[in-house]
């Protein structure tokens, strides 16, 4: 798993690096690497106690026009259905004043 971490330079040689994501949590040193050391003894740690999940909310991904896919698929009408479409884009497609 990969967090964005802010690593902040504090007076007097010291320095903080924090997240907020996953969980909100910080660590202080007086080096960059001491600091982020700090930091990801933490993260493990409560990682450690955790279990961390993806949850889908909000809208089915599934779009309402899927269930149509297909059904065309061996309908006699299709080639009429297709030349007309082709026809339709060629009439649009040689129309001068088209935008």
């Amino acid at each position: 798993m990969k967090v964005e971490v802010v690593l902040e330079a504090l007076d007097h040689d010291r320095y903080r690096a924090s997240v907020s994501h996953p969980f909100e949590l910080s660590a202080e040193a007086e080096t960059r690497e001491a600091t982020l050391t700090a930091l990801k003894v933490q993260l493990d740690a409560k990682l450690k106690q955790v279990e961390v999940l993806e949850l889908e909310v909000g809208r089915p991904t599934e779009q309402p026009w899927t269930s149509l896919i297909g059904t065309w698929k061996d309908h006699p009408d299709m080639d009429d259905v297709l030349e007309n479409m082709r026809e339709y884009r060629r009439q649009v497609n040689a129309d001068p004043n088209r935008l």
